[in-house]
C-alpha cells in the first residue's frame, strides 16, 4: 500500500512540474524577447526606460505601433518629438507604405504628409494603408 501511495505522489509531483514547466518555458521566452527588445530600443531610440519597458513589452507580445525598419519612427515619435500629434512628413520611397515605413507610425499619431513612391506596383497597396496622407508617384515609374 505505501509503495502504491508513494507512485501515486510521484506521479502527481512530475505532472506539476511539467504543468510548471510548460507554464514557464514561454514566459522566460517572453522576458528574453522582452530584454532583446528594450536593449534595441535603448540603443536606436533613445527612448526614457519607463516608456522603453511598456513599448519593450508590447513588442514582444507582437503588438507593434512602429513599422520603421531601424527604429527612425520610434526615435522621432519618443525621442525627438514624443509632444507633437499633428505634424507634417515628407517621406521620399515610402515603398508599400506599411512594412518597414518610417511615418506610418506619425500618421497613426495624426501627422500628415507627403509620401513619394516610385513604383507602380507598391504605388496601388498605399491608398487602402494611408487614408490621410498624399501620395506621389515619379513620372515615368512602372
Amino acid at each position: 500500500m505505501t509503495g502504491w501511495k508513494s507512485r501515486a505522489r510521484l506521479v502527481v509531483i512530475v505532472a506539476l512540474v511539467g504543468l510548471v514547466g510548460v507554464a514557464i518555458g514561454p514566459t522566460v521566452r517572453l522576458t528574453r524577447r522582452v530584454a532583446r527588445a528594450y536593449a534595441e530600443n535603448e540603443t536606436c531610440c533613445m527612448v526614457p526606460p519607463a516608456r522603453n519597458a511598456w513599448l519593450s513589452v508590447r513588442r514582444a507580445l507582437g503588438v507593434g505601433l512602429y513599422h520603421g525598419q531601424f527604429g527612425q519612427d520610434m526615435w522621432i515619435a519618443e525621442t525627438a518629438l514624443p509632444a507633437v500629434s499633428a505634424g507634417f512628413f515628407l517621406d521620399v520611397g515610402s515603398a508599400d507604405g506599411i512594412d518597414g515605413s518610417n511615418t506610418k507610425a506619425l500618421e497613426d499619431r495624426g501627422w500628415t504628409g507627403i509620401a513619394w513612391i516610385r513604383s507602380l506596383l507598391t504605388w496601388k497597396a498605399v491608398p487602402a494603408g494611408w487614408s490621410r496622407t498624399s501620395s506621389a508617384r515619379s513620372r515615368g515609374s512602372r
